[in-house]
């Protein structure tokens, strides 16, 4: 019997759904955690000093990220559909 959305009878992932995830958060954590390496690597490739900050304080990207995010998500109401315009294909 196949699972339904609200039965409790869900098949577990496979392995190797599982493993790319995990290994992605492994990485994250390890980087977070001791940043130094990863900047020696990225300076070893550059010709420039590197430092990696967990916070680099207030920027203009972030200004730009957060204006986008108030841009767009905007008032709960949906916006009105785009208008279709009739497509007319030559020879028709």
């Amino acid at each position: 019997m196949a699972a339904t959305a609200g039965s409790s009878e869900a098949k577990r992932p496979y392995p190797a759904m599982v493993a790319g995830p995990l290994v992605l958060a492994a990485l994250t954590i390890a980087i977070g955690l001791f940043p130094e390496g990863l900047g020696v690597a990225i300076s070893d490739g550059v010709e420039q000093q590197v430092k990696l900050v967990l916070w680099p304080g207030f920027k203009p990207a972030l200004a730009l990220s957060a204006g986008s995010v108030q841009l767009l998500a905007g008032d709960d109401e949906p916006s009105p559909p785009l208008p279709r315009w009739p497509i007319s294909w030559p020879g028709r």
